[in-house]
């Protein structure tokens, strides 16, 4: 037990190497800080991807309704429309 002490104690006093642990400390903080800024930062492109591709479809099918005369150019649907599904698509 002596000298365990004796032994850790030459290590206590000194504090060469102090900064160096510090530092090293911080830096794997600061990289947790940008990983966590880059997954949020991919994150939130993502959502604003899905976001604008469902915009973008939802135009495309106004568009095609209003193509085919279901709604008028305000929107106002003229009938209304019947869901006719195909049995096709139904089968796994």
């Amino acid at each position: 037990m002596v000298y365990i002490k004796k032994f850790l104690s030459k290590f206590y006093n000194r504090q060469e190497g102090a900064v160096a642990i510090i530092v090293a400390v911080a830096l794997v903080a600061i990289l947790f800080g940008v990983l966590s800024l880059s997954i949020d930062l991919n994150r939130t492109q993502t959502s604003y991807t899905h976001n604008y591709n469902a915009t973008d479809a939802a135009a495309l099918a106004g568009a095609e309704m209003w193509l085919q005369g279901k709604i008028d150019a305000i929107g106002k649907i003229p009938e209304p429309l019947e869901f006719k599904p195909d049995i096709s698509q139904m089968t796994e």
